[in-house]
C-alpha cells in the first residue's frame, strides 16, 4: 500500500472514541435480521494498550451470534461509511474499514479463537508494561523500515 505508516504517542482519548464507535455500531446493528446480533464489542489493537505508540486507527472487534452479519447489516454499516472488505485474508472474519482510515472493524462469530487471541494480547501488554515497551520499540523500528509498506509492517 502507498499510504505511510505513522505512529502517534498513546492518546488517552482513544478509549472514549472506541466507546462512541461501539455505541454507534450497536445502534446500527441492534435490529438483527438473519445475521448476528452483537454479543460483545471490544477495543483491541495498539490503541487499546496504555503507553505505547499506535497508528491512529481504532480496532474494534465485534462478536456476533448466531451468524455473521447478513447483507442488510453489511449495508447498514456501509451506510455509516464503512467499506466491506470480505474476510480480508482471515477465514471466519468480516472486515470493514472507513475512509479516511480511522476505524478497522473485525466481526467474528461468538467464541471465535481469534477474538480470544486479540483480547489476550491486549490484556497481556496492559498487564506487563515491560513487554509493552519492547513491543512499542519493535513497532517504531518497523514503521521506520517499512514506512510505506503496511503489509510488511504488519507481518513484521
Amino acid at each position: 500500500m502507498s499510504d505511510a505508516i505513522t505512529l502517534e504517542p498513546h492518546n488517552p482519548d482513544w478509549a472514549a472514541q472506541a466507546g462512541r464507535v461501539k455505541t454507534q455500531l450497536q445502534a446500527a446493528l441492534g435490529r438483527s435480521g438473519r445475521g448476528g446480533a452483537i454479543w460483545s464489542a471490544h477495543h483491541i489493537g495498539s490503541t487499546a494498550v496504555a503507553g505505547i505508540r499506535a497508528k491512529p486507527v481504532l480496532d474494534i472487534c465485534l462478536e456476533v451470534y448466531p451468524n455473521l452479519l447478513d447483507d442488510a447489516q453489511i449495508a447498514a454499516l456501509e451506510g455509516l461509511g464503512y467499506m466491506y472488505k470480505g474476510d480480508n485474508g482471515i477465514v471466519g472474519r468480516q472486515f470493514f474499514r472507513d475512509d479516511p482510515r480511522t476505524v478497522h472493524l473485525h466481526v467474528y462469530k461468538l467464541d471465535s479463537p481469534e477474538v480470544a487471541q486479540h483480547k489476550l494480547f491486549r490484556d497481556y501488554l496492559n498487564a506487563h508494561p515491560d513487554h509493552a515497551s519492547r513491543y512499542d520499540a519493535l513497532k517504531l523500528e518497523l514503521s521506520t523500515r517499512y514506512h510505506h509498506d503496511r503489509e510488511a509492517y504488519t507481518l513484521g
